[in-house]
């Protein structure tokens, strides 16, 4: 028999948000507003489709992993930078929620005796966890230096000399 998660985050801690890496794969920042919409939506997905994980097979395509997948791809809830910085805030939120060390998001939500309730209870707390210590927007790309000759990359420092 499960705990039920919490329903809200009760002061997460400078330790969580130090555990979590708020730049996806591309390089990134993603802010908490935007990975807390991405893990929304999958949620919001799995309610309308009724993806249950007691009813569904483990690799049937209709867990957590598979609709932040499907709502990285949808056109507007997210990209594989959200969906990288959701897996790793859930996984927080799990570890705290568990009191296990350290917990695999997909094999968690995977499991035979996960419930619906109990999966988007994890991500709509996850969500509200990532809104209340995640990052806010970056600033506008026009005040951060560029190199002359490339006016979108940052300018890179000089490298020192071999030769003496």
């Amino acid at each position: 028999m499960h705990t039920p998660p919490p329903t809200s985050p009760t002061q997460p801690g400078a330790e969580l948000y130090d555990a979590l890496r708020w730049y996806g794969p591309s390089g990134v920042l993603v802010t908490g507003d935007r990975a807390a919409r991405h893990l929304l939506a999958a949620a919001d997905l799995m309610t309308r489709e009724n993806w249950d994980p007691q009813r569904c097979h483990r690799d049937s395509g209709r867990h957590l992993h598979d609709a932040l997948y499907v709502t990285a791809h949808d056109g507007g809830n997210g990209d594989d930078d959200t969906r990288a910085v959701a897996g790793q805030v859930l996984e927080a939120v799990l570890c705290i929620y568990t009191g296990a060390p350290w917990v695999d998001h997909r094999a968690w939500s995977r499991h035979r005796d996960r419930t619906l309730g109990e999966v988007l209870a994890v991500a709509r707390l996850a969500a509200a966890v990532a809104r209340m210590i995640g990052p806010a927007a970056p600033p506008p790309a026009g005040d951060r230096p560029t190199a002359p000759e490339h006016p979108s990359l940052p300018t890179a420092p000089e490298r020192p000399s071999l030769t003496p």
